[in-house]
């Protein structure tokens, strides 16, 4: 899915999570944030760079970076601040749809598939393991 956004809607997605840019630094066409301008907002390309971590990316992944939202929960945090996306998907309500991956937590969460109990002498249980799997 390739997107491409209107400044004043990059400039307001930017405001929204990064706060007010600074303005000696600033021009028409890139906002900087920071003391020093370190973090960087093309309002044209609809880009970031952070020049501090030398990391940056498209609008989504500053979404992520900064929300820790992914895939379809960052297109619907970019819906609710009125941002236009041109995606033919439907919003994501909850649940895990058949057109959304499993979250890492929902593909990685363990499951006990044996327990082995150790008894001392008097048959009363010492110690247990639990085997996972996926193993841990």
């Amino acid at each position: 899915m390739s997107m491409s956004f209107a400044p004043a809607d990059v400039a307001a997605v930017a405001r929204a999570l990064l706060g007010e840019p600074n303005q000696h630094l600033s021009g028409k066409t890139e906002l900087r944030f920071g003391t020093h301008g370190s973090m960087c907002v093309d309002l044209a390309k609809g880009t970031f760079f952070d020049n501090e971590v030398k990391e940056g990316g498209g609008l989504l992944d500053l979404v992520g970076r900064t929300k820790g939202l992914r895939g379809r929960e960052a297109v619907d945090f970019l819906r609710r601040h009125n941002i236009q996306v041109s995606d033919d998907r439907p919003p994501f309500e909850g649940g895990t749809p058949s057109n959304r991956p499993p979250q890492r937590e929902e593909r990685l969460k363990p499951k006990v598939v044996a327990t082995y109990d150790y008894r001392d002498e008097a048959g009363q249980i010492v110690l247990q393991v639990l085997r996972y799997e996926p193993k841990t």
